[in-house]
């Protein structure tokens, strides 16, 4: 018997040891393929917010025993070397990511001890939060760290932080699960029987994207465009707080449980009718989301673990998929009736759910704007496992609730179906949202379930959402304002009719105690008081009859300090005032007319009559002393603290792509635009029949007449939009007018206002072909270069997808058939084919214009100017991208292709035009070689005594070989190669051996013919050669340039591309103040989106640091 123990404990060690030899075998090698879908859209994202810890997962467990910390690491070690994933990181060699697995390595496991803490929990919890918000470096890894935490002698946490972008919620409890078996195994236990894993995430990856080719993908495909055609773009909750502009993940929790019999209500449903708790609940789910937005047409996010082969089972690594469910409310369907259509809904997004979502948003493109998630905003998460996948047996550790401040959509909802309770939290974006509102979201979903599942044949919009209490609760909450001021003042009042004049004198002659005015002629008179005129404050004033602009408020109190600002809410109908609202508590974007006034009463009821919760839209009636109730005809909410916000007229709700269109919102973006006094959102149909938005505008100041300056003003505003609004939601023309018709009470008169005509400022140009024999040779270069098969006359260049080498193009076809010759950068300035016909026309065949280095690329009214010097290839295309980024700012760029006989006297001239065009304020920056030329201008400026104000050099170097070296040839020959490649988007050209030997001409003739059909239309040998003539010019004058005398004073602002070599100590040696800015990329991607975002938000804060005042600017 002893022989046969022996025997077995000798063949269990054989076992072990040959376990452990395959998994070293295993864990040493190294290989790099291909990201998933999901991890690239991952990457993309930590590329547009870097830093961003969005995408933790924080895992936090509580024990009462200390953990032995070395047999930890150890498990990790092991856990590590098992998994191919958690070892893997993400370099970009060529601007896109690849999965790169790493050597087996042990992570460290940190320590800290908050014991001695006045409250040791809440010090630990902190601690924690503060530990897992630390961002994870993808491309350098790790991308896994642990942490242990003593908070007493019998308390322990143990915190493990792991990147999404290789490990998913449904892969945590795997991890967990092997964690504990090896650390057993570590401190003395049995040995972890592990199966060994057939494949590694690598192995998926590669498989994902052979998967999704021929008639899979035309299926899937298929599906998802018929499933995703006219959808909405977005749910439009309504939030507390209008959407920041920035990339922020401040977010909020809280959690609910529901009564066990409603657990009990919803399972019976579910098996009468056939289907899943999971159908029900995001059916009911979905109607009170409709009911929040308005919206019977809702689509909804829901994760799916993704791990659909047995092969993967046992697997870590970012598997989870998203699939899109469309819930159509339209009919006003009963539950039973909307559970049916969600079922169909349901089951085919998950037959249909091998469509990874990153490539569903890539390959139907909805709208990118970054603030807002794409396809859609709220996730709906369900769970029947419990919180026993996640634990640490062994170590007797137990998760912890954990609350990490991440959130990833507007709004996500868990819910948890697990012995007999039903539960959940709502994770929600606390930019947007406040607590009380998902508290309040929580009672209103439980209700709706409650009467749904006892009334499964009533229409669902018929359900009243409140109880007697809640009743009871908003009668408190809406009550008249006990601070109102009396409707009749004692003292002076004075009623403004429409003349200005009249009522600056009426101000002057008497002491005024209360002004009642009109927005539009409120905003006159602050135009007047901030113009220097004489005007004698009131002590109130109150404006009616139209919302008050929140721009218009803050003037008003800003010119006119100490007098109070209130607005009134007059109902249509009512035959008087319904609230009064004090100056100074709007958020942005938001109507807010204020608490009811004594005697009078607001109600927002549904279409059925039903008050709805604080929050939801309905529509507004009032009453007045008792008398009887009116429908306003205003669409309405209560917010949290009572106060009633307009949403606009029932009767004129537009809706674009079944969305909609909160015209409010509109405006306030538009008012954020300092050029902007007041604005107004209509909407028309275009001559197509469609309809379509119209911006009105009113100028903050008079505005200069002519059509240049309105169109400057047209582009500042289009390109503000953009940035800050989703696509559905812009305008497509924009009326510029000195004020707005008004109806006889004193409301903008909407169905005054004109419609745009094509040639009215603001309207798009009609489509037109070609008058003329100039204008069809245009047309024909363009159609050809830009693969087009019409182009009008009126169409913009760079609109219709032009860029920096096809503009060379066209310029090289323009010189062959008219014999005149342009600069490239002429396109900025004559961007239509029109235009540009004008300008031909005005020079005549075989003419050049050559009107300097200096080009205007974009106009604004935001002072500083930006001056960009042009890169080693003397074009200035590359700034393109940036300069739209930079909303409302003039920027000017200098082209290359003049001759200079050194560095400085090159950036001499440049000044020279600068100046002349531009007499300041403005900044200098540049890229690569520009960076430099920059440098030299801004030394020469402050060796004549002035303040050039700080510098941007964009991944700038100074080069310090000899310019007569054949090395130097060389170099230029390969680093041109280089800039070519890339502006072409071609893979990077090696030189053939010897190309030292060979003449420029000879070498590019190579390279071209081994292009072959790969070499695009109308680039030939002369043009390469003409390019290269001008960056080896550029490049010979950076290699003689040394700076000389003390080093330069001034701010120099470097922003260091992450994949370029380093240049801060070149730049340090000649300047006393570098400021370094790491952005993500190389040399070359960092000037293209999405790096780009990073390089235009670090210029953006440097322009607006130096926004210098006019004394200050007149200095220069």
């Amino acid at each position: 018997m002893t022989d046969q123990i022996s025997t077995d404990a000798l063949e269990e060690k054989r076992r072990r040891l040959a376990r452990l030899l395959a998994e070293r075998d295993r864990g040493e090698e190294t290989r790099t393929g291909p990201v998933s879908f999901a991890q690239r859209r991952l990457w993309i994202l930590d590329r547009l917010v870097p830093g961003s810890c969005a995408y933790n997962i924080p895992i936090v467990l509580r024990t009462s025993a200390a953990p032995d910390r070395g047999a930890l690491a150890g498990a990790l070690a092991r856990v590590v070397r098992r998994h191919e994933v958690l070892r893997t990181v993400f370099p970009a060699p060529d601007g896109m990511p690849v999965q790169q697995v790493g050597p087996p390595f042990e992570p460290a496991v940190e320590e800290a001890d908050v014991s001695g803490a006045p409250e040791p929990a809440a010090a630990a919890e902190e601690f924690v939060k503060q530990w897992s918000a630390q961002p994870f470096d993808l491309a350098a890894g790790p991308l896994l760290r642990a942490l242990t935490v003593r908070v007493s002698d019998d308390e322990h946490l143990i915190a493990l932080c792991v990147h999404h972008i290789v490990c998913d919620g449904w892969s945590v409890g795997t991890l967990f699960r092997e964690l504990d078996a090896y650390y057993h195994e570590l401190t003395g236990g049995a040995a972890a029987a592990l199966p060994e894993l057939p494949q590694q995430y690598i192995d998926y990856a590669i498989w994902q994207r052979g998967r999704l080719t021929g008639e899979r993908e035309e299926e899937l495909t298929s599906y998802w465009r018929e499933r995703l055609s006219d959808a909405p773009g977005i749910l439009q909750l309504p939030m507390d707080r209008a959407r920041p502009t920035g990339h922020r993940v401040n977010g909020g929790n809280e959690e609910f449980e529901f009564p066990e019999d409603l657990a009990r209500a919803v399972h019976a449903f579910a098996l009468q009718e056939r289907t899943t708790p999971f159908t029900v609940l995001l059916t009911c789910f979905s109607a009170l989301m409709g009911r929040y937005s308005g919206q019977e047409d809702v689509l909804l996010g829901v994760p799916v673990a993704g791990q659909t082969h047995q092969e993967l089972e046992g697997l870590i690594g970012f598997f989870v998929n998203t699939l899109v469910v469309r819930s159509d409310l339209t009919g006003s369907p009963t539950l039973r009736e909307a559970v049916g259509r969600g079922k169909d809904a349901v089951l085919g997004a998950f037959a249909h759910q091998d469509m990874p979502f990153e490539k569903l948003v890539i390959d139907f493109q909805p709208d990118r704007n970054p603030t807002v998630s794409p396809v859609f905003q709220v996730l709906f998460n369900y769970q029947t496992a419990g919180d026993e996948r996640v634990r640490l047996p062994h170590l007797g550790a137990d998760l912890v609730p954990f609350d990490s401040g991440i959130v990833r959509f507007d709004l996500e909802l868990n819910l948890y179906a697990h012995e007999r309770r039903l539960g959940g939290s709502w994770v929600y974006n606390a930019e947007l949202f406040d607590s009380a509102v998902m508290h309040r979201m929580s009672r209103m979903f439980g209700r709706l379930l409650t009467r749904a599942l006892a009334a499964p044949d009533r229409p669902l919009a018929e359900l009243a959402l409140l109880d007697d209490d809640d009743l009871a609760e908003l009668d408190r909450l809406t009550a008249p304002a006990a601070d109102a001021p009396p409707a009749a003042p004692a003292g002076e009042v004075l009623d403004a009719g429409d003349d200005l004049a009249a009522v600056l004198d009426a101000l002057a002659a008497a002491d005024v105690t209360e002004l009642r005015i009109r927005p539009g002629l409120l905003h006159r008179l602050v135009a007047a008081a901030e113009a220097g005129a004489a005007v004698r404050a009131p002590r109130r004033i109150v404006v009616s009859g139209e919302p008050l602009p929140l721009t218009l408020e803050r003037r008003c109190l800003a010119a006119l300090p100490g007098t109070e600002l209130h607005t009134l809410y007059s109902a249509p109908g009512l035959g008087g005032i319904a609230t009064r609202r004090c100056a100074g508590d709007a958020p942005a974007g938001h109507d807010i007319a204020g608490r009811p006034l004594p005697g009078r009463r607001v109600r927002i009821l549904d279409a059925h009559g039903n008050p709805v919760p604080v929050g939801v839209p309905g529509a507004v009636h009032a009453s007045a002393d008792g008398g009887p109730e009116t429908d306003t005809g205003d669409l309405g909410r209560f917010r949290e603290d009572g106060a009633l916000e307009i949403l606009g007229r029932r009767d004129e709700q537009v809706h674009l792509k079944q969305v909609r269109v909160p015209r409010a919102e509109i405006e306030a973006v538009l008012l954020t635009h300092e050029a902007v006094g007041d604005a107004r959102v209509d909407a028309r149909l275009d001559d197509a029949g469609a309809l379509v938005l119209v911006a009105y505008l009113v100028p903050h100041r008079p505005h200069a007449p002519g059509a240049e300056e309105t169109d400057r003003l047209r582009e500042a505003l289009r390109a503000h939009c953009q940035r800050l609004l989703p696509e559905v939601l812009l305008p497509t023309s924009y009326v510029v007018l000195d004020a707005f018709p008004l109806t006889p009470d004193g409301r903008v008169d909407r169905t005054a206002l004109p419609v745009p005509a094509a040639e009215e400022p603001g309207a798009k140009p009609a489509h037109a072909e070609p008058s003329t024999p100039l204008e069809e040779t245009l047309a024909e270069i363009w159609r050809s270069v830009l693969g087009l098969a019409t182009v009008g006359v009126h169409d913009n260049f760079f609109l219709l997808g032009g860029h920096s080498l096809l503009a060379v193009q066209v310029m090289a076809r323009l010189r062959r058939a008219t014999g005149v010759d342009l600069p490239v950068s002429v396109l900025f300035r004559y961007r239509t084919i029109a235009d540009l016909a004008v300008r031909i026309g005005s020079l005549g065949a075989g003419a050049e214009e050559r009107p300097g280095a200096l080009a205007r690329i974009q106009s604004g009214t935001v002072a500083p100017a930006l001056a960009l010097v042009h890169p080693a290839g003397g074009s200035v295309f590359c700034y393109a991208s940036l300069a739209t980024a930079l909303t409302n700012r003039t920027v000017y760029a200098f082209e290359g292709g003049q001759e200079a006989p050194s560095h400085e006297a090159r950036a001499a001239s440049y000044l020279a035009e600068l100046e002349a065009a531009e007499p300041g304020p403005f900044l200098l920056g540049g890229w690569s070689l520009g960076g430099t030329l920059a440098f030299e201008m801004a030394r020469q400026l402050h060796a004549r005594g002035e303040d050039p104000g700080p510098i941007v050099l964009i991944d700038s170097f100074l080069y310090d070989g000899d310019p007569d070296s054949p090395d130097t040839h060389a170099y230029l020959l390969h680093s041109f190669l280089r800039d070519l490649t890339a502006d072409l988007g071609m893979p990077a050209q090696e030189l053939p051996p010897g190309s030292e030997m060979l003449t420029a001409r000879r070498l590019f003739a190579d390279v071209l013919d081994g292009w072959g059909d790969l070499v695009p239309a109308g680039l030939d040998l002369d043009e390469v050669v003409r390019r290269y003539g001008i960056y080896r010019d550029n490049m010979l004058g950076l290699a003689a340039y040394r700076p000389t005398g003390p080093r330069y004073p001034g701010t120099v602002h470097l922003l260091q591309a992450e994949g370029s070599p380093d240049a801060v100590e070149g730049w340090r040696a000649v300047a006393e103040d570098v400021v370094v800015h790491r952005v993500p990329g190389d040399h070359y991607s960092i000037m293209r989106n999405p790096e780009l975002t990073h390089v235009a938000h670090v210029l953006d804060g440097v322009l607006c640091a130096a926004d210098r005042t006019p004394e200050e600017a007149n200095r220069r």
